[in-house]
């Protein structure tokens, strides 16, 4: 039997970050939240519903074991009088019209849509903490990236340094330990290149997780405008003031049921002796009506008035939430603010480094092919060009991120 190929759920691309942002709408968890938003939506035409009133049919019907009768005790007269069939049937086709509730459907309503309008800032904000996500992964990503970079040159530079080790160990210039001390070094490198792929690899999984798309690789940094903070524009913030005004509508739906609650039914109804309704020989078969029904609370133990406190409370709490949120992203804001000058600073100083270490690794591999040095002093050299090259390209990573996320953080991204 011939084995099937398996192909992998995904589309396999490369993208740069400007493609993980148009792609984000992919992810699984956006799409749930959408569907969120038409229940939402559902739930305001629900409610809407009930100020209609309501339509309903009934039908019994009954079988007595005995026959009904009215005992008639008044002297001289003493008899049972037969006043119904056993079988009776009832048909009874009902409108219910909510005539007042206390407030009741339409702040139910106005709930309904002010958790509509939530469930549509909770996208936005997913879609926002989806993007800082895979953000941060594609820093990492990129970091990644660069350290097997250097870590590949390091490789070659041990590489050619074994070389010349052989010829001048075959000389005598250089001792057997010189030469196992390159060799240690150049396997350790291989290791480190090899352990760095593995953790890139298990990133680029995840970003292919969040947006449902199999990402092999990546392409370089984006750089991007930081423009004066907006803060009421977050969605996370917006949600919050939302809760604000869902405290208010619980307070009134908690008063509602300090009102009565006021019902008008009108009917048409029959009860007969048979099944079609058509005919009673017993009392009047048209039972049909009209009523107004009242119905309001004298006594529930204070049931209605903690409600209303409890309400109360909640907007209180509510509003000392919303106050730490906002004075918390802005002191998070500013902390990046600082964190990104340190950055940059760090780049300049890296870049100096990194010319320093290359010079000085060339200074070294000319003393080592001379065998004035040892393999020691050489290997140090070449594994700290490796790591300045790496931390250049953390230091970039880090500056795209913090970028990033001041954009996001700040409310100026659509």
């Amino acid at each position: 039997m011939k084995k099937g190929i398996i192909f992998a759920p995904f589309l396999l691309f490369a993208t740069n970050f400007t493609e993980i942002q148009q792609n984000i709408k992919n992810s699984s968890q956006y799409k749930i939240q959408q569907q969120f938003i038409k229940i939402a939506q559902k739930n305001i035409l629900k409610n809407k519903a009930t100020k209609y009133g309501s339509f309903n049919i009934e039908y019994s019907a009954i079988h007595s074991f005995t026959t009904p009768i009215a005992k008639i005790d008044i002297p001289p007269f003493i008899d049972n009088i037969q006043i119904g069939n056993k079988n009776h049937f009832i048909g009874e086709l009902k409108y219910s019209y909510p005539i007042f509730t206390g407030y009741f459907i339409n702040n139910s309503i106005k709930k309904a849509k002010i958790d509509l309008i939530k469930e549509k800032l909770k996208l936005k904000n997913i879609k926002r903490e989806l993007l800082l996500l895979s953000a941060k992964l594609y820093a990492q990503i990129y970091a990644l990236n660069a350290k097997i970079k250097a870590l590949q040159s390091a490789q070659i530079a041990l590489q050619t340094a074994k070389d010349k080790a052989k010829d001048l160990y075959k000389a005598g210039l250089i001792s057997l330990a010189d030469l196992n001390e390159i060799d240690a070094k150049y396997y350790n490198i291989l290791a480190q290149k090899n352990s760095t792929i593995a953790q890139r690899d298990m990133l680029l999984n995840q970003l292919s997780y969040i947006i449902n798309r199999k990402i092999e690789h990546i392409e370089g940094l984006e750089r991007f405008k930081i423009d004066k903070p907006n803060f009421q524009n977050r969605a996370d913030l917006q949600i919050i003031k939302q809760t604000l005004k869902l405290s208010d509508v619980a307070i009134k739906l908690a008063k509602s049921q300090k009102y009565p609650q006021v019902v008008l039914n009108v009917a048409l109804k029959r009860e007969t002796d048979n099944w079609i309704l058509s005919k009673n020989e017993y009392a009047n078969k048209d039972k049909s009506y009209i009523a107004i029904g009242l119905k309001y609370n004298i006594f529930d133990g204070g049931i209605t008035k903690e409600n209303i406190e409890i309400a109360k409370l909640s907007k209180i709490s509510n509003n000392i939430f919303y106050n730490d949120y906002l004075n918390k992203i802005k002191m998070e804001y500013q902390n990046n603010t600082y964190l990104l000058k340190s950055y940059i600073s760090n780049l300049k100083a890296i870049q100096y480094e990194i010319k320093a270490r290359e010079s000085y690794y060339q200074e070294l591999k000319a003393k080592f092919n001379k065998g004035l040095i040892d393999a020691v002093d050489l290997n140090d050299a070449i594994a700290k060009v490796a790591e300045a090259k790496a931390q250049k390209a953390y230091i970039e990573s880090q500056i795209f991120l913090i970028q990033f996320k001041l954009k996001l953080d700040g409310g100026n991204y659509n």
